[in-house]
C-alpha cells in the first residue's frame, strides 16, 4: 500500500470520527433543550418523595409490604384482597365470595414469596419478581407441589406473577417437576445444566442418553397447560388497581392509604412509568418538532437512525460513568487512608475495614447489578453473619443516622451512593466510638 492510499485511509477515518462526534454533540444539545422544556413545563414531575425508594428494599421486604396491604380488613371483610381477586382472578373462575378467614403469609413455608390460603377453598401463589430476579430451577412446579401436599386440588390453586419487566419470559423447566426435586438440592438435580436455573428441557435440541430420557419420562410436564387459565402476570394493571383500591379505603385509614399509594408509586418507579401521560404527549410533540418528523417511511427511518445515535451516545456516557465510579473508589480511599491507615483496598474496585468479621466499605464492580454507580455496604467475611454480627452492624448503622435494614445475608446491607467517603468515614468513627474498631 503506497503513501497516497494510506493518507486517504487516515483522512477517511478522521472524517468518519468527526461525523460520529458531530451527531453525538447534536444528541447532547437536544438533551439540553429537552431539559429546559421539562423544567418550564407545568406538567413536570412532582417533587420526588418515596420512602420505599429510600429503603432500597430487596424482594423479600417488598413481599412483606404487599402481605400487609392484602391483609387489611374491616367490618366488611378483607376488602383489598377481595378486590384483588375480583380484578385479576375473577376471569379465571375465582369466586371472591368464598373469602372469609384467609391466611396470608410472605416469605415462609417453602419460601413461596406470598401465599394466600383458606383450607378447603383456595390457594393463591404470588411469585415476586419485582426486582428482576430470574426464576429458579422448577420453581413454580415446586411451589404447586408444596400447596398440593397440603390438600389443595389443582382447580383450587391460582398463580400470580409480578415481574419487573412486562415481557417476561418463563422457561419450560419452571413449570416442570423432576422426580428428584426433593431428594437432590437445586444444584445437584440430575437434569440441571449450566447453572441453578436451567434444565435439559430448556434446550429442545439437546440429545439425551437413554438413562436421561428415562429420568425425564417420570417428570411432571403438564402443569404449564393445566394452570395456564389460572395464572396471571401483572404489570402496570397492578399499579392501576392499587391506585383504584386506595380511593375506596375509609378516609380515616391514612396509614393504609398512604402505604398503598407509596407502594404503587414505588412500582411505577420499577416499571419506569412515573411520567404523566399528558407529559408523555408533550415530549413526543417536542421530539417530532425538533427532529422535523412527519409520517412518511423516510421519517420513520430518520427516527430509527436517531434512536441508534442516541443509544450510542447513551452507551458512551454509561461507559464514562463506569470509569468515573472507579475513579471515585480510588479517590475516596486516598482521602480516607491518612485518617484510617488500616484500610484495605483493591484498586478501582473496593476498599474497606474489617470490623468484627464484617467489611464496612465501598465497592464497584462491572459485573454487579448496579454496575454504573459505586455502593457502600457491609459484607460478612465468613459467609452468613451471626446474630451478634447483625446486631453490631445495625447498631453502627443506626447511630450513624442511616436507615438501611441489615439482613442475615453475606451482603448484609448496601446502597448506591456518590457520597461513599462521608458515609464510611462516619461508620468507622461510630465503630471506633463503640469499641468495635481495634
Amino acid at each position: 500500500m503506497n503513501r497516497e492510499v494510506i493518507a486517504q485511509c487516515i483522512n477517511l477515518s478522521e472524517s468518519w470520527f468527526s461525523h460520529r462526534c458531530s451527531y453525538l454533540w447534536k444528541g447532547i444539545a437536544l438533551s439540553d433543550e429537552f431539559k429546559e422544556m421539562i423544567q418550564s413545563c407545568e406538567l413536570r414531575p412532582l417533587f420526588y418523595m418515596n420512602l420505599i425508594d429510600l429503603l432500597n428494599p430487596k424482594e423479600p421486604l417488598t413481599s412483606k409490604m404487599l402481605e400487609r396491604i392484602l391483609s387489611y380488613n374491616n367490618k366488611e371483610g378483607y376488602v383489598i384482597l377481595q378486590s384483588f381477586c375480583h380484578r385479576f382472578l375473577g376471569a379465571s373462575g375465582f369466586d371472591c365470595r368464598i373469602i372469609s378467614e384467609p391466611e396470608i403469609i410472605a416469605e415462609r413455608n417453602g419460601h413461596i414469596d406470598i401465599r394466600i390460603t383458606e383450607e378447603g377453598k383456595f390457594a393463591i401463589i404470588i411469585e415476586n419478581k419485582l426486582k428482576g430476579a430470574d426464576f429458579q430451577r422448577n420453581q413454580i412446579a415446586r411451589y404447586i407441589q408444596t400447596i398440593k401436599e397440603e390438600g389443595f386440588e389443582n382447580e383450587q390453586i391460582y398463580i400470580v406473577i409480578l415481574p419487573q419487566y412486562q415481557n417476561i419470559r418463563i422457561r419450560p423447566s419452571v413449570w416442570r417437576l423432576p422426580p428428584d426435586y426433593k431428594s437432590a438440592t437445586n444444584a445437584d438435580r440430575k437434569c440441571g445444566i449450566h447453572d441453578d436455573k436451567l434444565c435439559w428441557c430448556d434446550f429442545p435440541d439437546i440429545k439425551l442418553t437413554k438413562d436421561e430420557v428415562k429420568h425425564c419420562d417420570t417428570c411432571v410436564t403438564h402443569w404449564y397447560k393445566e394452570f395456564a387459565d389460572r395464572t396471571q402476570i401483572l404489570h402496570q394493571d397492578f399499579t392501576t388497581w392499587l391506585i383504584d383500591i386506595e380511593d375506596t379505603i375509609p378516609r380515616r385509614e391514612l396509614n393504609v392509604r398512604s402505604a398503598i399509594l407509596q407502594f404503587a408509586d414505588y412500582l411505577n418507579g420499577l416499571y419506569n412509568t412515573r411520567i404523566d401521560q399528558k407529559l408523555n404527549k408533550m415530549i413526543t410533540d417536542f421530539l417530532r418538532d425538533k427532529l422535523e418528523l412527519g409520517n412518511s417511511i423516510s421519517d420513520w427511518k430518520k427516527l430509527n437512525n436517531k434512536i441508534a445515535e442516541i443509544q450510542e451516545l447513551e452507551e458512551g456516557l454509561r461507559t464514562l460513568r463506569m470509569e468515573m465510579s472507579s475513579d471515585l473508589i480510588d479517590l475516596w480511599h486516598e482521602n480516607l487512608l491518612k485518617k484510617w491507615p488500616m484500610l484495605r483496598n483493591e484498586p478501582r474496585k473496593s476498599f474497606g475495614i474489617l470490623i468484627q468479621g464484617m467489611w464496612f466499605g465501598c465497592w464497584w464492580a462491572e459485573e454487579s447489578d448496579d454496575k454504573d454507580s459505586p455502593i457502600w455496604g457491609v459484607y460478612c467475611d465468613s459467609g452468613t453473619p451471626t446474630s451478634r454480627q447483625v446486631k453490631i452492624a445495625q447498631k453502627i448503622i443506626y447511630k450513624s443516622g442511616l436507615s438501611n435494614v441489615v439482613d442475615e445475608d453475606q451482603w448484609m446491607t448496601y446502597s448506591n451512593t456518590i457520597k461513599g467517603e462521608q458515609i464510611v468515614d462516619r461508620l468507622y468513627s461510630i465503630a471506633e466510638e463503640l469499641g468495635y474498631l481495634k
